[in-house]
């Protein structure tokens, strides 16, 4: 596991996260359907952030694909920072994630998160699942049904489904150190290649 420091900016990161992104989802196609309308796939990526109090780690999901004139000019989105939670031990590796699977009819029963067009909506019908692709992908499959509030068939009852390679958001770390970085990570199982970076004052892993 490699740990070293070196300057980057947030926006170069983020930057980095999207063409890493584009690259993966060339692999595969990715798909993003509204009302059985496609729709380009902009970024996909998976975000960790560890829960101290709780000791879990916790993985948030966030997909965007480009609306175009289609949704006047609005992205369509799932964002879900808080999507499902794994233990110490229980993953080597991100792409260990694969096999998971998870769903819900009614949204108060599911994790919290929203579909957003113009507006955060809820998501009901839910059915999620992380699967291998090849060496180096994880895939999310997603299907449901959303309102959105626009006109027909952007409507009210639309259903959607969104399949594509995942790349990993790198993962906040709040002002710990290097050292304490490295010691929750340990604890935690993982075993993936990381790079430390500290950018405006917040420690952040970076998975290589």
């Amino acid at each position: 596991m490699a740990m070293r420091k070196g300057p980057i900016s947030l926006a170069a990161l983020r930057a980095m996260l999207v063409d890493r992104n584009r690259r993966l989802t060339k692999l595969i196609d990715a798909m993003f359907k509204i009302a059985n309308h496609a729709f380009s796939m902009k970024t996909a990526y998976l975000e960790p952030f560890y829960a101290d109090d709780e000791d879990v780690l916790c993985w948030g999901v966030f997909c965007v694909a480009v609306g175009g004139d289609t949704l006047g000019g609005q992205d369509p989105c799932i964002n879900f920072d808080r999507l499902l939670e794994t233990r110490p031990g229980q993953l080597a590796s991100w792409k260990d994630l694969a096999g998971t699977k998870l769903e819900w009819v009614d949204p108060a029963g599911g994790p919290e998160g929203q579909f957003i067009v113009w507006e955060g909506e809820d998501i009901r019908d839910c059915h999620w699942e992380f699967a291998r692709g090849k060496p180096g992908e994880l895939i999310l499959r997603i299907n449901g049904i959303t309102d959105i509030c626009g006109d027909a068939p952007f409507d009210r009852n639309v259903p959607f489904e969104i399949e594509t390679s995942l790349a990993i958001h790198p993962w906040p770390m709040g002002e710990k150190k290097q050292s304490a970085c490295l010691r929750i990570y340990r604890h935690l199982g993982l075993q993936d290649p990381v790079d430390f970076r500290r950018i405006d004052g917040v420690s952040y892993l970076l998975f290589t």
